[in-house]
């Protein structure tokens, strides 16, 4: 009997993680709820290798864990905060990460859009190349 109650409460779990995928539109931590207070300067150039595709394992190197309690096994999101300069202003942007069924980045968001433009470069406008 015993043995059927944790076979039951197995597949129950599985279903559940398998359900886990994230679908619709993002939806946001509150920025209070993050793991450290406030967020961190991201290497942008390691931000910018960011796309579909990538593990897990793969995204810890570049970015590191998630800001938010979201870092489990089967988790389908990941939800960073960072912080940028801009005219000698801090500016904190939060991005999120969705995973696919194989637990590969199928997505990014910006909770506000205009937080890519950061990545263009560090200043956020385009460098000039000389010829």
């Amino acid at each position: 009997m015993k043995m059927q109650w944790n076979l039951a409460l197995s597949i129950t779990l599985l279903s559940l993680i398998a359900g886990c995928v994230a679908d619709g539109p993002p939806k946001f931590p509150d920025p209070q709820s993050a793991t450290q207070a406030g967020g961190t300067f991201v290497n942008l150039n390691s931000l910018r290798n960011v796309g579909p595709g990538l593990t897990k394992d793969q995204m810890f190197d570049l970015l590191g864990p998630p800001h938010f309690h979201e870092w489990f096994v089967g988790g389908h999101v990941w939800n960073y905060l960072f912080d940028f300069r801009r005219d000698g202003q801090i500016v904190a942007c939060q991005y999120q990460v969705r995973f696919d069924k194989q637990m590969k980045v199928s997505d990014t968001y910006w909770r506000d859009p205009s937080c890519a433009a950061f990545l263009l470069t560090a200043g956020g406008t385009p460098t000039p190349v000389e010829p």
